[in-house]
């Protein structure tokens, strides 16, 4: 009887102390994964400066009546933001998108960025609320493919 209690004891306690252990290491797991989060962060925005520092890109250049005339046909879209990156507005491409409508996007966001340039936060609002609306409305998606690019979208 002595030897049977024995058992079941040493059983019983050999399975609780996994649960133990698993849930002390449980803090130390998530530090160490917060750790390697943040260094890879570190890492991710190193690179980016060195390929800023190797890639300069331009300034974007605008009028101000290219700028105002940007500012106006968003305000002619009639965009609402719906939720965080979600926007709701007119589609003004239909079911393709033309060679001129790429033109035109650039040409916007070209002039948004001149704004945000600018006058900095003030102007980003317009920018970020024409961003959303291209990638809601999947502008990028059903872009014409180009005659260099070997990427199909279905």
């Amino acid at each position: 009887m002595n030897l049977t209690r024995n058992l079941y004891l040493l059983f019983l306690c050999g399975m609780c102390t996994p649960a133990v252990h698993a849930a002390g290491n449980m803090t130390t797991d998530a530090a160490v994964q917060q750790t390697v989060n943040q260094d890879a962060d570190a890492t991710k925005l190193k690179e980016l400066a060195e390929f800023r520092k190797k890639y300069k890109f331009p300034e974007p250049k605008a009028s101000e009546s290219e700028l105002k005339a940007a500012q106006m046909g968003l305000k002619m879209l009639m965009l609402q933001r719906t939720g965080d990156y979600t926007v709701t507005g007119a589609d003004l491409w239909g079911e393709k998108v033309m060679n001129q409508h790429l033109r035109d996007v650039a040409k916007t966001v070209r002039a948004l960025s001149y704004g945000v340039q600018k006058y900095g936060k003030s102007a980003k609002g317009d920018l970020d609320l024409y961003l959303d609306y291209l990638f809601t409305h999947n502008f990028f998606l059903r872009m014409p493919k180009l005659v260099y690019s070997n990427i199909s979208v279905h």
